[in-house]
């Protein structure tokens, strides 16, 4: 969910179930071939992009594919009837994104936050029902606000995070989680742009990731593209409960 990879729960069912047939062998998004600057220029790149769903639960969905990679770039596009400022302070507020996940996350916590820059980790714990490892992720995110002097429009970009950076918090996850899966390509975008009248958003929602281990690059794909609609919808309704 909030500028990570947070997986719905939908969405966790069909990569488990997917996950059993699929090649046990991690796909080639697990090698870099770009930098983050690169990612992100790509993902807010006009061009590339495929309409893929006109409506999927409300979200105009497209993809982009991505040389040297085998995973799919995702975005969203939804009018949200929320004010631009009530919906990004929502997707600024980490700690709140384990209840807005209803229970995906186990954890969600900031390691350093400014004006401008967010480090921060996530948990996701899968049910013991479920085959599939637990995942982790450091993340660093950018926060712009008003971008470019027109009021409404923010930002907020995420990229891996060195975990050594933050070392203590980093041993203390591994220690609460030995089994879990470290995510390294994860990148993406939520931006928020105003809509029709002052109550109004357009909020876009942008992601690049592979969850690692032994999830190939098809179900990856699958994966977030099933879980982006989701995620989009549950951050528009956890804002609409605090404006």
């Amino acid at each position: 969910m909030a500028g990570s990879m947070e997986l719905s729960r939908r969405a966790l069912l069909f990569g488990a179930a997917a996950a059993a047939a699929a090649s046990a062998l991690p796909g080639v998004a697990s090698a870099s071939t770009l930098s983050t600057g690169q990612i992100q220029a790509m993902l807010d790149a006009d061009g590339g992009w495929t309409l893929l769903d006109a409506d999927a639960d409300g979200v105009k969905l497209y993809q982009k594919s991505v040389t040297g990679y085998g995973v799919l770039a995702y975005k969203g596009v939804r009018p949200v009837a929320v004010r631009p400022q009530a919906l990004f302070d929502t997707i600024c507020d980490v700690p709140a994104h384990k209840a807005i996940s209803g229970g995906v996350l186990a954890e969600s916590v900031v390691l350093h936050k400014s004006e401008s820059a967010l480090h921060y980790y996530q948990v996701m714990q899968s049910p013991s029902w479920m085959p599939i490892s637990d995942r982790y992720w450091f993340l660093q995110s950018s926060i712009r606000r008003d971008i470019g002097g027109r009021a409404g429009h923010h930002k907020r970009a995420w990229n891996p995070l060195d975990a050594t950076k933050y070392a203590q918090a980093h041993s203390a996850v591994v220690s609460r989680f030995p089994d879990a899966v470290q995510v390294t390509l994860n990148s993406g975008s939520w931006e928020v742009q105003p809509g029709a009248t002052a109550n109004d958003s357009v909020l876009i929602y942008r992601i690049f990731s592979h969850p690692g281990g032994n999830i190939s690059d098809s179900v990856a794909s699958q994966v977030s593209q099933r879980s982006l609609p989701e995620n989009m919808l549950k951050f528009e309704a956890a804002a609409k409960q605090r404006a």
